[in-house]
């Protein structure tokens, strides 16, 4: 939530650093969150900024554990740099992108916290995740019957996709 809060004063299109930029190049006042052709770029470029570090550190352990012989190896076998790396050092890393990929989908199932400090979900209800949809329309309205059919349809989603990717992705890396 604070990320959210923090960017949203970052976008901010009186108050904020956007406010600044577009009065550097002397145009009107851009109000990203409120476009709703900009708004869920916005929110992208804020996970990608939250979450970069985390998903940087998975592929950091991986490649750290290349065995430098191999790669050695393919060079003295005549490989090129980009042979390398597409023959040797991302099949072995493998494992740390498949786990990656996964946790990134399940994230984005269940993307909240960063949707409602920056967009409530709007403009328009275009930046809606499944989460802040139950909340908005189960919760807030009240209507938990709604709110709890949506809720077990993330869920099944949730396990849907993790028992799939488990079943089929990750099957090798055991």
């Amino acid at each position: 939530m604070a990320a959210g809060l923090i960017w949203r004063f970052v976008f901010d299109g009186d108050y904020g650093v956007m406010a600044r930029f577009t009065e550097a190049l002397n145009t009107d006042s851009w109000y990203i969150l409120a476009d709703k052709n900009w708004a869920f770029v916005a929110i992208l470029v804020v996970l990608v900024w939250k979450y970069f570090g985390f998903h940087m550190m998975i592929y950091i352990a991986a490649l750290q554990g290349v065995p430098k012989d191999l790669i050695e190896a393919s060079k003295l076998d005549g490989a090129s740099r980009f042979q390398a790396i597409w023959y040797v050092k991302i099949p072995l890393i493998m494992s740390g992108i498949s786990i990656s990929i996964f946790f990134s989908i399940l994230g984005a199932l269940q993307t909240f916290d960063l949707i409602m400090p920056l967009t409530g979900g709007g403009p328009s209800h275009s930046t809606h995740t499944l989460v802040s949809y139950l909340y908005s329309f189960g919760i807030t309205r009240m209507n938990v019957g709604f709110g709890s059919a949506v809720g077990v349809v993330l869920f099944i989603c949730c396990v849907i996709f993790a028992f799939t990717y488990q079943s089929t992705i990750m099957k090798d890396k055991k």
